[in-house]
């Protein structure tokens, strides 16, 4: 499922599919905007949904909507069919989001290091087929055109579908669980007697990496033309740091060995300096840590998602596990849309200036660990 998720073959030519309908640039941010306003708004309702229903019922329903979504694509239409596509894959999006995880671990009977690495395999099926998607995006946009992308990309999103139909029920690997867990108080009651300071740096936390997540995703093509570079660098950049982030389940080996506190400290500070490092160099020199910072990000995030999670166990939330990972990345949702909506707003030196920015924030994220983390 996740691999036929991530076959997205038009991805390369992503603005083209809503400028073929008329649909200009400004309003295409705009319609990224609208996606994230809808995850914003849509996470938590959806996230308190799925505790209700279940984990897997919310997987296929978010599929069943996903495919939707990419039909909507293939057909094309006005601004408005455009809008309301958005706010569907909003729904598609919230509904999935959190509710793998939790899935996940509760298949991992609450393993946090099993989950760690189950997750990052996983990505790695994910990381696959982008890899594989955009290197066939030449050959098959010269013989079938964007409209043979788009067909090819709705029948991976029906075999994804069609996969979800057949993953287990969690209830089959949940009992164990909750049976180990503390008694289950009201979601109310509990987020009452959350202790907050956890709570406020899972969201600076995850603030923090949302941050980082938007510089590699927006702001390196910014970056290489600062230095000079072909706008066409870019391809062949997301293609390598791609390739590298499938050694993330071997790094997360490290953490058997040296902790999880420690791998989190090194690979904080690793992608501090790498930050920095992008921020500075002025030559081609600066693709060498533009490749590697998404691999330090990788890490970080595999190992801060199983922390969340045990940190849920720890006050008692399993069974609103994921309407309480929905409410940790609000934070992250929220700085998002503000980004799209100033997105038009940025230029050359940005990319410097957030680099420098997101380094010091790192150092102090991987200083603040150091202090105060447990393994």
């Amino acid at each position: 499922m996740s691999f036929c998720d991530s076959l997205v073959f038009f991805a390369p030519a992503a603005i083209m599919v809503r400028t073929r309908c008329g649909i200009s640039v400004s309003d295409f941010f705009v319609l990224q905007a609208v996606l994230s306003l809808g995850v914003f708004a849509l996470e938590v309702p959806c996230g308190f949904l799925t505790d209700r229903i279940g984990y897997k019922k919310s997987i296929v329903l978010s599929q069943v909507i996903f495919l939707a979504t990419r039909f909507m694509l293939f057909l094309g239409g006005s601004f408005a069919f455009f809008v309301a596509e958005a706010v569907l894959e909003a729904l598609s999006a919230s509904l999935a989001s959190g509710t793998e995880d939790a899935y996940l671990y509760s298949a991992c009977s609450g393993n946090e290091d099993e989950f760690v690495k189950r997750g990052a395999v996983l990505g790695n099926f994910g990381e696959a087929a982008f890899i594989a998607s955009t290197l066939l995006f030449a050959p098959m946009n010269h013989f079938f055109a964007l409209d043979g992308l788009l067909l090819a990309t709705l029948f991976s999103s029906f075999v994804a579908f069609f996969t979800s139909l057949f993953i287990p029920d969690e209830r089959k690997f949940t009992c164990a669980l909750e049976s180990e867990s503390k008694p289950q108080l009201s979601l109310s009651a509990t987020f009452k007697q959350i202790p907050k300071f956890p709570c406020f740096a899972i969201f600076a936390f995850s603030s923090v990496m949302a941050v980082a997540g938007i510089a590699v995703n927006f702001l390196y093509i910014l970056k290489i033309q600062s230095i000079g570079l072909d706008e066409e660098w870019m391809t062949a950049l997301i293609l390598g740091y791609t390739a590298l982030n499938m050694l993330t389940p071997l790094a997360l080996s490290l953490s058997k060995r040296l902790g999880k506190r420690t791998v989190v400290c090194v690979f904080l500070v690793a992608a501090a300096v790498l930050s920095f490092s992008i921020s500075f160099c002025s030559s081609i020199y600066a693709l060498a840590p533009m490749l590697l910072l998404p691999l330090s990000l990788s890490v970080v995030s595999a190992v801060f998602s199983g922390i969340v999670n045990r940190f849920v166990d720890s006050v008692g939330m399993q069974k609103n596990r994921a309407t309480v990972l929905s409410v940790f990345n609000q934070g992250s949702n929220a700085l998002q849309v503000v980004f799209l909506f100033a997105a038009s707003s940025f230029g050359k030196s940005s990319s410097v200036n957030l680099f420098a920015l997101l380094s010091a924030t790192l150092l102090l994220c991987a200083l603040f660990v150091k202090m105060k983390g447990k393994n």
